[in-house]
């Protein structure tokens, strides 16, 4: 590899083949800046340990034209490196306007509480008188709900089909639900969102994350969470929860072993962006993860000090939140 074609010195090339070899595809990459230097961090899981692994590789990229990386690990019968580095920047995408609201999603395995958590976090978030837009994945619009029935009920559904499915309900909600919520200064709360397609489609299915992501750019404008909760436990646990629930779906029937490598995938993210990510352990008890997370979104609404007595739930037999989607959250299938 010439240094017009990556940049990376021969010793680097090696350091990073070794890491690769000894861990699982598919990895995150990212670029970060240090100083007036760039560095390549390359996230991966560790086969033995389960645990995440960073490589930081420093490479000395002067070149503008290089300050985009969109290095590639995966795995597909043997282990290879699709590419390094681009030679041109890419055109950025079209600039969309700022939103004003909140947007907080829910992420993680089956059978982690995601439902029970984000109806307790709206009920209280309304006590403290923040105007709440409670929506889910798939679904959550007329287009979306049509499309959800097809993902939860069709069993032979190749992975591209199933991502496409999944990224036609989300542009729809982003233009007609999420984003016109956070323009009029709401807090929108979303069971699943962008995650969910990286850790299912990308780690779960197999399919290149670069591609998945560049289609879902164009879906959601490039809309980011504010923060995204994701509720982690192990697969066993969570599908065995999943079963006491009701009938498993498609998704839920799809084998322990994409189930692991979506936790996998999971947690690859959260590490990635630590600072978008509130990592939780599932397992703990309700009220516990409930205080936790009401207390980290009223920081991020405000900078004063949470109120007393806002996190207690709400009785099951109140009203539905006024703010909810028509589509009914409560009683909604689960989807993955």
């Amino acid at each position: 590899m010439s240094r017009k074609e990556g940049g990376l010195s021969r010793s680097d090339r090696v350091r990073l083949s070794a890491f690769l070899d000894s861990h699982q595809a598919p990895f995150t990459c990212e670029l970060r800046q240090r100083g007036d230097q760039q560095e390549v961090v390359v996230h991966a899981l560790h086969p033995a340990h389960h645990r995440m692994d960073t490589l930081a590789i420093g490479p000395d990229l002067r070149e503008r034209r290089d300050h985009q990386m969109v290095m590639l690990a995966r795995l597909a019968g043997v282990r290879h490196l699709a590419r390094a580095y681009t030679d041109e920047l890419q055109a950025p995408p079209p600039a969309i306007p700022a939103a004003t609201g909140l947007f907080v999603t829910f992420e993680g395995p089956e059978g982690g509480g995601k439902s029970t958590q984000i109806r307790r976090l709206a009920a209280a978030l309304e006590r403290a008188g923040h105007p709440v837009r409670l929506t889910r994945e798939p679904g959550g619009s007329p287009v979306g709900d049509a499309l959800r029935s097809l993902l939860l009920d069709q069993d032979d559904m190749g992975p591209v089909t199933e991502f496409l499915i999944f990224t036609a309900s989300r542009a729809e909600l982003v233009r007609t639900v999420i984003r016109p919520a956070l323009e009029a200064g709401q807090v929108v709360l979303c069971d699943r969102f962008t995650d969910s397609t990286y850790a299912y489609q990308g780690f779960g299915r197999g399919l290149d994350l670069p591609d998945l992501k560049a289609v879902t750019q164009v879906a959601t404008g490039g809309l980011t969470p504010d923060l995204t909760v994701l509720l982690d436990l192990p697969p066993e646990v969570g599908l065995a929860r999943a079963q006491q629930v009701g009938a498993p779906d498609r998704i839920e029937r799809a084998g322990l072993g994409l189930h692991q490598r979506v936790r996998g995938g999971f947690l690859t993210l959260a590490q990635a962006d630590p600072r978008r990510f509130l990592t939780l352990d599932a397992q703990r008890g309700e009220d516990d993860l409930h205080t936790e997370i009401l207390r980290t979104v009223l920081e991020k609404l405000s900078p004063q000090p949470v109120p007393e007595g806002i996190s207690d739930d709400v009785p099951e037999d109140a009203p539905e939140h006024r703010h909810l989607h028509p589509a009914g959250h409560r009683s909604a299938r689960k989807a993955r």
